[in-house]
């Protein structure tokens, strides 16, 4: 919704293609669509500068090394989500980034969670 109502360009990478079929019938459903990329993809090899990266990659050490490269791609004061920070592997390449941790977000009632981080430049 925020992109949508701040014009800003959304880049979503996904390992598991099924994922990235439901959350672009989710988008769809709700009219957003038009603001988001989601690539299904082993890689991170971005295409155009994101205002908002929402990092939900597979699971593991890929996560974590591909980390930055996404990372890479956002735009000055722009904000990537970051999944599963309970995980310290995923944690510590966050915190690695250099951005500034802006908010916590608790998910599923258990002690996983996502974080929001914004890169400098605002």
């Amino acid at each position: 919704m925020f992109a949508s109502q701040n014009e800003c360009v959304v880049e979503s990478f996904d390992s598991n293609e099924g994922w990235c079929e439901k959350t672009r019938a989710f988008l769809a459903e709700h009219a957003l669509d038009k603001w988001v990329t989601i690539s299904a993809t082993e890689s991170v090899e971005p295409t155009t500068t994101a205002d908002f990266i929402i990092w939900d990659f597979d699971s593991g050490s890929k996560r974590e090394l591909l980390m930055p490269l996404a990372y890479a791609n956002l735009a000055p004061a722009g904000v990537m989500y970051v999944d599963d920070m309970q995980s310290p592997g995923i944690e510590a390449a966050c915190n690695a980034l250099g951005g500034e941790r802006i908010s916590d977000t608790p998910r599923d009632g258990f002690s996983r969670y996502g974080t929001f981080v914004q890169k400098a430049g605002y």
